[in-house]
């Protein structure tokens, strides 16, 4: 019999979605996660994640030319969503982003602490 909910990426998941809404209380709910304990989770999984594309030769580094313009939408996408004054936390986190290269699939996720994945074909969306 398989164990599906031993996987790792199953596990990351339900530790992501934890720890985002955990440390999104606004007073009314349990906070588990200190923002210090998001940031510092959220960089070991960046830290993984940037490794497994960059071995693929997915990960779009963000100081090639070829990738700057890229980098440049991206940004403006990150910098308009940080003007709100709505975001919790927008002050406190990195609001690192990152573009992989895969075609195949169209796909974006977030680490806790304020880490971002784009894959470039969802750009193109």
């Amino acid at each position: 019999m398989r164990r599906t909910w031993l996987k790792p990426w199953i596990f990351l998941a339900l530790l992501t979605s934890l720890g985002t809404t955990a440390c999104s209380g606004n007073g009314d709910g349990v906070v588990l996660f200190s923002v210090e304990d998001d940031i510092a989770l959220g960089q070991k999984v960046a830290e993984q994640t940037d490794s497994t594309y960059r071995a693929k030769n997915q990960l779009l580094e963000r100081n090639v030319t070829a990738n700057q313009r890229a980098y440049a939408l991206l940004d403006g996408v990150v910098a308009k969503v940080l003007s709100s004054n709505e975001l919790q936390y927008r002050n406190q986190f990195p609001w690192d982003v990152k573009i992989i290269k895969d075609d195949e699939i169209q796909n974006a996720f977030a680490t806790p602490g304020g880490i971002f994945t784009y894959s470039r074909a969802s750009l193109n969306s």
